[in-house]
């Protein structure tokens, strides 16, 4: 099965700024309805697509071409991209939300505030990785106390 295949909108249409891929397998389902909801928020962002992987290969092989390690023990992760998971290349980059650790509620702050900054997905794509990173920081305020163990730039050369 190609990348491609794998994830809920193997066709894209021109116009996508963001893309947030959702990596991970089951979870609890207070858990689930978060992410539900995240996916159904992101929809109302014009120029942003949400994608989810309909099995661990193509995750896995997301995760392979950003030189990054699967590690089931903190999913979900939600993942920003600027190119459909078909189009990422190796050595490209991403802003990683590791939310396996955090409790529901802060996975639901995480995310409202995700898709927030997400609305501004013109300017988060004229920042450098690192800007991108800086600025989620500043706009979701559970990241202040576990910036570090959320969210990382994985990719980088």
């Amino acid at each position: 099965m190609s990348l491609a295949e794998g994830w809920n909108y193997s066709v894209v249409e021109n116009g996508y700024k963001i893309y947030i891929a959702e990596i991970g397998g089951s979870y609890d389902e207070e858990i689930q309805d978060v992410l539900n909801a995240t996916k159904r928020d992101f929809a109302q962002v014009e120029s942003l697509l949400y994608l989810r992987a309909f099995d661990t290969g193509v995750q896995k092989e997301l995760l392979e071409k950003l030189d990054f390690e699967w590690h089931p023990v903190y999913m979900p992760w939600l993942l920003v991209l600027e190119e459909h998971p078909e189009e990422i290349e190796k050595g490209d980059q991403a802003i990683i939300f590791r939310l396996g650790n955090l409790e529901t509620t802060q996975i639901e702050e995480v995310t409202n505030d995700l898709v927030s900054a997400s609305m501004e997905a013109d300017a988060i794509r004229k920042l450098t990785w690192e800007q991108r990173k800086e600025k989620f920081k500043e706009k979701i305020p559970v990241l202040k106390e576990t910036a570090k163990m959320v969210i990382s730039v994985v990719g980088v050369l």
